[in-house]
Formats: structure tokens, C-alpha cells, sequence
């Protein structure tokens, strides 16, 4: 048994050296002083425990032999870089979620990193170093201001993806905003660019009846690893508080621990050593004792901070915990439609229970009275006994109609009920709010689902209603629920705060006899002054598109050109006639259908039409500012 555990002891650690040495290869000439601009000599194997930015017990002290949280394929690859963010660009939001982006709240203690890992998080989606919120270190929060990043796409082409991040000051111990104030964001109640220097309080900005889409979807707590053991306890207990606000609103908080190359020497020379550091392993465990945060939510990042230009290792480092919060949230909204459908049902099943108790008390109503009834028959009749024989008719008559009364649908009993009325259950609230539409008796209406429906079969309703389908009116709405077909051809009701019913169009009206338009002849040569007037030629022959306003006529040319003209420059033209052709029945001598030759002092030439006089300049309209040109 010794001679075994040696060769495995041996075995073990020859795999050890061989992993030792393969680092040392890789990264010997990094940690190799350089005193001037002259190539050094990389030394011999032996000499190689003598340097002093290498130690001997480096490998073995900061190293790992095998990673401490492992990924499928090739980690580290261009492949990988590209699978990761395409999942997260084309990434499709359920329809029934009510929203448009995942809200990702970003919580952390002044200089944590918050906006640079923002900042970093856009450059990958970029592709180049991005620096657009504000990032650095100081004393106090250099976010003063609540703010909404919506990202792109590479120099804006594609459409922008589903995350829109949400960046607040940074937490203090007893100053800065308190657990409360991050409950309030969470819920949804502040816009973009919302003053965050007195708290969240109502006012300007302040959201009073936030949509789902306002919401927080998921919760990331950002984490310097560089001052875990150094923090304030204040800090700690702010953070341990916020982190209960999340989970009382079903929200789990992830953790990003940042400035890990700082922390681990061999994760700064090559970010692929990250999840074989020891070191960074141990942050992860102090986090997870610290905050009670499991250590599968806790995930390390590299920020660009000096660099100018993009490296696929750190981008596929931040796209794994980006692909880490697209699942937290779409378990998170799944969680909550699950919630809201199992509300529903169990006040469905409350109003069931309700109406079996109703029931089942007006047996005993009916035959309290129906006994009641009989006493006081029999005493009657045991007390006179010379009752008129129509008095016995009319308390028959009464006691048939009472029975027929308590009965259930017997023949001739009257439409009344004993007892309670029946509860009609009360449809399910609309997620998504609308304005209610307009009240319209009439059937047959065309209406589009907003939200989907399942329904109880049992209880008349459709069985299932998808957001967006098509849906035809058959009962108008009665107590919140309307009677509808389905573009599937199933019928049923539905809660009628889930439909938008389209306006009915109105019945098509005989289209009115058109004006016939005035004609009229310029008398007088025009030339246009302004863009909105047209020429005039003498003689030319107009169309009136409207009537003269203070002294100008719009008006249509022959070649199609509109605008305005002096009124004085035109005169109506008068319609010719045409006298009417006589019938002839017979055949006339020419000289008969001669018709005479007047000279031109013939008496009966038709007489001379003297034209109008113009008005005088006194009498003449205006246009605005300017005058209409006066008729020479």
C-alpha cells in the first residue's frame, strides 16, 4: 500500500512539473528584468528559481493544476468570441414579458468599477475601446446621476441589443443612497438622467406608476477585489441589505469581482490564467463568506483600463458573464409569469369555493320557509274549518306557486332564486395598460389580442388566446368578459381589458356633385413678384381654384401652374350659346335658307358691351402686407 501511494504521490507531482515548466517557457522571458535597451540572455534552467521576479515557489504558490470553474470547447477562442456574442445580439425577448430590454441594475461602492466595466462591456459590441460614461477613482461618486445606457452594434449599423444598463452613484456607509432607494429603483420608479444627490425622492424624474418594462430584471453588485478584506462594515451591511431588497422582489443578485490582474500577477501577464489562479479563487470564497452570495454567481472580469484597442481574452471573459445575466433574467421574468399565472388560478379557485357555499346555503333558506309555511297552513286549517272554497283555491294556488318557487327549473316556476346571488367571477388583470375603448353594443367587431390568455374550458372560456391574434366579437362585454372567436376558430370569453377593439368603419356617403369651376380671361398683362403668384398674358383664359380674398384670386393656368393674381386683372368670362338646330321635315330652296348680309351699319348687329369700370386705388383690396398691382 506505501509502495502505491508513492508512485501516485510521484505520479502527481511529475504532472505538476510538467505543467511548471510549461508556464516557465511561456513566461519566463515576461518576468525577466530588463536594465537598458540591449538584448539580455535568457538564462539556463538552474538559474531560473535565482530571478527575482520569478520565484521558485511562484508556479506552485499562485497556480492551479486545474481550473477552478471549466467551459466547454475552446474557451479562449475567436470561435467561442464570436458564438458568445452573436447569442447575445440576436437574442429574442419572450412576447409575453410586456418589456423591450433586460435592466441590469449596476450596484457597487465608490471606484468599484461600475461604469468602466460598462464602459468595457460596450467596447465588445463596439469592437473598439469605448469610454462613454463617466469612469475613474476618486473620494466621492463621480455618478451623481441616474443613468440608462441602451448599447449598439459596431459604428451603429445593427440594431441596438436587449440589455440596457443602469448605472447609480456609488454606495457609502451612511451617506449616499440607502437599501430603500435601490428597492425604489428596482421597482422602476426613475427615469433616465433622474438626480440621485438627495435620494430617490418623488419629483422630477420620479416614475409614479411604473411599466414592467421600468423594472429591474437582474441585480449585479459590482466588487473591488483589490479592498474585499479592507472594507467598511457599513459598506458590507448597505450591500447585504441591497442584496435583500433583490431577493424579496425574486431578483438574484450575480457578483463581478474586478481588477483581478491587479490582484494575481500571472493573470496580468496572460488573462487566460484567471480561472487557474489561486488567488483569485480565494477572493471568490471571502466574497461568497462575506456576502452570502453563492460562488457560481460570482464571476471575475478584466476592465479595459490602459489599453486602445480590443483583445478577444478579455472580451470572451466579459461575454461570459453577459450571457450569465441574460440567463438570470429570462429566469427571472419566467419565474414571474409563472407567479402571475398561479395568482390567477388560485383567485379562480377561491371564487369556485365561494359560489359552492353559496350554494349549498340556499337549500336551507328554502326549507326554513317551506316549513314555516306549513305550520302556519295547518294551524289555519285546524282553526276554521268553514273556509269559502275560493280562499282554499287561492292558498293552493300559493303553496303550488311556492314550491314551484324553490324548485330548479320546473315548469311554470318563476325566474326568481332564493338565497344569494351568484358571484360572477372577475376576469384577470391586463399586465400592459390601455385606455379602456369605446363602449359599441353591436356584434360582429374586429379586435387584436395585447397580452396571451389561457383559459378555464369549464367555465366557457377560450382556451387559448397568443398576444397579437385577431379576434371577432360575438356577445358584447358583460362583466369584464367578452365572447369572442379566435383567428383558430375557437370561441369563448375572454377578459375583455385584453382586447383592442377596431373602430367600425363608417358607411360610405354618395360623393357630392362637384362646383363647376369659373373661368375667367386676364384683361391685363401680369408679371409674378413673389414665389406664390403666377403670370398673366392678356387674353388667357384661367380656372378660379378659390374665390378672391382681400383683392387676390388663386387661380389655374392652362399649363398647370397655380397660384395667385390681381382679382382686378381678370374679368368672368361669359358662356357662348349656341342656338339650337331646326329640324327640318322638308326640303327648302336655297334661297330661302340665305341668310342676308348686313353692312356694318345694319340696325341689326348685336349691341356693344361696355366692360366694368375698375375700382379706384381707394377702393382697391390688400394681401397681407403688399397691394395687387392696379389694372393700367
Amino acid at each position: 500500500m506505501d509502495a502505491e501511494k508513492k508512485k501516485e504521490k510521484l505520479k502527481k507531482k511529475s504532472h505538476s512539473e510538467e505543467i511548471q515548466s510549461e508556464v516557465i517557457e511561456e513566461y519566463k522571458h515576461k518576468y525577466i528584468p530588463i536594465p537598458s535597451f540591449k538584448t539580455q540572455k535568457i538564462p539556463e534552467e538552474d538559474s531560473m528559481s535565482k530571478l527575482p521576479s520569478l520565484p521558485a515557489t511562484w508556479v506552485e504558490d499562485s497556480m492551479l493544476t486545474t481550473p477552478w470553474r471549466k467551459h466547454k470547447g475552446d474557451e479562449w477562442s475567436k470561435e467561442t468570441w464570436e458564438s458568445l456574442k452573436n447569442d447575445i445580439e440576436n437574442h429574442k425577448l419572450r412576447g409575453d414579458a410586456g418589456i423591450n430590454h433586460i435592466n441590469v441594475l449596476l450596484v457597487g461602492e465608490i471606484s468599484a468599477g461600475k461604469s468602466s466595466f460598462f464602459n468595457s462591456f460596450e467596447s465588445v459590441f463596439k469592437e473598439r475601446v469605448a469610454n462613454r460614461a463617466d469612469a475613474g477613482f476618486g473620494k466621492k461618486s463621480l455618478t451623481t446621476k441616474y443613468r440608462q445606457y441602451e448599447i449598439s452594434g459596431r459604428y451603429g449599423k445593427k440594431q441596438p441589443i436587449k440589455f440596457r444598463f443602469c448605472d447609480s452613484m456609488g454606495i457609502e456607509g451612511e451617506a449616499g443612497l440607502s437599501a430603500h432607494d435601490m428597492g425604489k429603483i428596482m421597482d422602476g420608479h426613475l427615469q433616465d438622467q433622474a438626480e440621485l444627490r438627495n435620494g430617490v425622492v418623488r419629483g422630477l424624474g420620479y416614475i409614479e406608476n411604473p411599466t414592467e418594462d421600468d423594472k429591474i430584471h437582474c441585480v449585479a453588485l459590482v466588487v473591488n477585489t483589490l479592498s474585499i478584506s479592507a472594507m467598511d462594515e457599513s459598506v458590507i451591511k448597505k450591500l447585504t441589505d441591497i442584496r435583500e431588497e433583490a431577493l424579496g422582489r425574486h431578483l438574484n443578485p450575480i457578483i463581478i469581482l474586478t481588477r483581478v490582474d491587479e490582484l494575481c500577477q500571472m493573470t496580468e501577464a496572460d488573462t487566460k490564467m484567471v480561472f487557474r489562479s489561486k488567488e483569485v479563487l480565494e477572493k471568490v470564497e471571502e466574497v461568497h463568506k462575506l456576502l452570502g452570495v453563492p460562488k457560481n454567481q460570482i464571476y471575475p472580469v478584466r476592465n479595459y483600463c490602459i489599453e486602445v484597442e480590443c483583445e478577444t481574452v478579455k472580451d470572451v471573459l466579459i461575454l461570459r458573464v453577459a450571457k450569465q445575466i441574460l440567463r438570470y433574467s429570462e429566469d427571472f421574468i419566467e419565474d414571474r409569469l409563472a407567479r402571475e399565472k398561479q395568482k390567477r388560478k388560485n383567485l379562480r379557485k377561491e371564487l369556485g369555493e365561494l359560489n359552492k357555499k353559496e350554494k349549498s346555503l340556499e337549500p336551507e333558506s328554502c326549507s326554513g320557509e317551506d316549513s314555516a309555511s306549513s305550520k302556519e297552513s295547518d294551524t289555519e286549517s285546524d282553526s276554521d274549518n268553514r273556509v269559502e272554497p275560493e280562499r282554499s283555491k287561492k292558498d293552493q294556488r300559493r303553496r303550488s306557486d311556492f314550491s314551484d318557487h324553490k324548485g330548479k327549473g320546473g315548469k311554470g316556476g318563476s325566474k326568481q332564486t332564493l338565497g344569494p346571488a351568484k358571484v360572477k367571477k372577475a376576469p384577470p388583470p391586463l399586465l400592459t395598460k390601455k385606455a379602456p375603448p369605446p363602449l359599441v353594443l353591436a356584434t360582429g367587431r374586429m379586435g387584436i389580442a395585447l397580452s396571451d390568455f389561457t383559459g378555464d374550458v369549464d367555465d366557457g372560456e377560450i382556451p387559448e388566446l397568443r398576444n397579437g391574434e385577431e379576434v371577432t366579437e360575438i356577445t358584447p362585454d358583460k362583466d369584464g368578459w367578452t365572447k369572442v372567436r379566435g383567428a383558430t376558430g375557437m370561441e369563448g370569453l375572454a377578459p375583455s381589458d385584453y382586447i383592442n377593439w377596431m373602430p367600425k368603419k363608417a358607411p360610405k356617403q354618395s360623393p357630392k356633385a362637384l362646383k363647376p369651376m369659373k373661368k375667367w380671361c386676364a384683361v391685363e398683362q401680369y408679371s409674378a413678384n413673389d414665389e406664390d403668384e403666377v403670370d398673366l398674358d392678356v387674353g388667357e383664359e384661367v380656372t378660379e381654384i378659390k374665390p378672391d380674398a382681400d383683392g387676390w384670386t388663386f387661380i389655374k393656368r392652362e399649363d398647370g401652374s397655380e397660384g395667385l393674381v390681381p382679382s382686378d386683372f381678370l374679368e368672368l368670362k361669359q358662356p357662348t350659346k349656341t342656338p339650337p338646330k331646326r329640324r327640318q321635315t322638308h326640303s327648302v330652296p336655297d334661297s330661302l335658307t340665305e341668310s342676308p348680309v348686313h353692312s356694318s351699319s345694319s340696325p341689326h348687329l348685336s349691341p356693344v358691351i361696355e366692360k366694368p369700370a375698375l375700382p379706384t386705388s381707394d377702393m382697391k383690396p390688400k394681401k397681407a402686407t403688399k397691394q395687387s398691382p392696379r389694372l393700367a
